[in-house]
């Protein structure tokens, strides 16, 4: 099995029914999960850097 240190979902791309059966498995798993709100790339590289911090 792969581990994960966390999932993020950047929902602009995801349908809602796709986002449910994902968000269903991470929290089953365990899986700590986030979202990407930018679609810039800098941003978002930024945004999970400073997460990983925390």
């Amino acid at each position: 099995m792969m581990e994960k240190e966390k999932v993020y979902f950047f929902t602009d791309y995801i349908n809602h029914i796709s986002y449910k059966k994902f968000v269903a498995i991470v929290r089953e798993k365990n899986i700590p999960f986030g979202y990407i709100g930018s679609r810039n790339i800098e941003s978002v590289i930024r945004q999970i850097y400073q997460e990983m911090c925390k």
